[in-house]
């Protein structure tokens, strides 16, 4: 493994061909269990008691519970988690037993950043719609024409309104609780597109709370990442931004590969389990560090902590990737570092991140 100096030399050269962007990444994307649980669910949906069984593996020896409970015939899933001191359930109704389509996953994402820019603030929802244009669509790397840009978004923005929930979160104790509620409802209420603009109606009866109790920052070329990549890309950053500290403290944080395995949906067995399992990690940490190096920014370095004269199983069971962040992002995290919500939040993920084995 290379040490974090040797890293960090790699990636504050300078380089007079590349252009550093102005805005690096989206600095206020909305972030929350809520989100974490329904992405998850997308990304396992056609075998969600694979993903609570790994689940409950990754919990092993903590004080956190997981629980899902499925019923097939009606597009039902309801997921508990539960540590000390932070507790939520949330049901999704699924109309469709289907997996949903790829593009609802960046299109989720995407909306959330939307919402957070334009409707919500200082935990309110003071706008009842967002829009953007197909060309922001094609700018983010997410669709390549205008075509490709109306199809996909028709059909993400009606995966994501069908999709119901209702759920309850709570976190901290005493005086320091926080409780928000979701009755039973839609997340949006339509989708449409008139010349050329995209607008999502938002629900208006609930608490957003639910779904945006914090943020967290996401880079300008998440939605240009192929699937696999974005899923992992997903996972990083809304664990960086629980870590935060460890990361201000130390410029880095651990992932364990039995996590990344569950977010990617990669399977437990294969005919060719390099090909299957390990590679399409392999392949999508490179193409995050290739997107670093290429876009100039070098703000991260993601480096695989794993043996490969193990068997694909051991590599799984025993490895960990290890993330280090420089410069902005490095800065943005120290930021977080301080912000009084965190005192609440920190327990929320840590024994997902295999309490970083520094």
């Amino acid at each position: 493994m290379m040490a974090k100096d040797e890293i960090r030399n790699i990636y504050t050269f300078e380089n007079p061909e590349v252009s550093t962007p102005e805005n690096l990444f989206y600095e206020h994307t909305a972030s929350s269990v809520s989100i974490d649980m329904m992405e998850k669910s997308m990304a396992n949906k056609e075998n969600l008691k694979r993903m609570a069984d790994r689940q409950n593996i990754i919990n092993r020896g903590s004080h956190r519970k997981f629980e899902i409970i499925e019923k097939t015939d009606e597009g039902q899933v309801t997921i508990r988690q539960e540590t000390d001191d932070y507790s939520t359930a949330i049901t999704f109704f699924f109309q469709s037993t289907k997996k949903l389509p790829q593009p609802a996953k960046k299109i989720l994402r995407y909306v959330m950043t939307q919402i957070t820019e334009q409707a919500f603030s200082e935990k309110k929802l003071y706008k009842s719609y967002v829009e953007f244009s197909l060309n922001e669509l094609i700018k983010t790397g997410i669709y390549t024409n205008i075509e490709s840009a109306r199809t996909g978004f028709k059909s993400g923005a009606k995966a994501l309104i069908n999709i119901a929930i209702e759920g309850e979160m709570k976190r901290g104790k005493g005086t320091r609780e926080e409780k928000y509620t979701w009755s039973y409802g839609h997340l949006f209420r339509k989708s449409s597109i008139k010349n050329n603009m995209c607008r999502i109606d938002l629900e208006t009866d609930n608490d957003w709370n639910f779904i945006i109790p914090n943020y967290q920052i996401s880079p300008k070329y998440l939605y240009s990442l192929s699937n696999k990549t974005f899923d992992l890309a997903e996972a990083l950053f809304y664990y960086a931004r629980i870590n935060c500290r460890i990361i201000a403290d130390t410029g880095f944080f651990t992932m364990s590969m039995r996590l990344l395995q569950q977010r990617l949906a990669l399977p437990d067995e294969s005919p060719n389990p390099s090909r299957d399992i390990k590679k399409p990690i392999i392949d999508s940490v490179k193409e995050i560090n290739e997107k670093e190096n290429s876009a100039g920014t070098n703000n991260l370095y993601i480096e695989i902590d794993a043996d490969n004269n193990l068997s694909v199983s051991e590599w799984i069971d025993k490895g960990k990737i290890k993330i280090s962040f420089f410069n902005d992002y490095l800065e943005q995290y120290k930021r977080y570092s301080t912000s009084k919500s965190l005192k609440i939040e920190q327990t929320v993920a840590m024994t997902e991140t295999n309490k970083l084995d520094i």
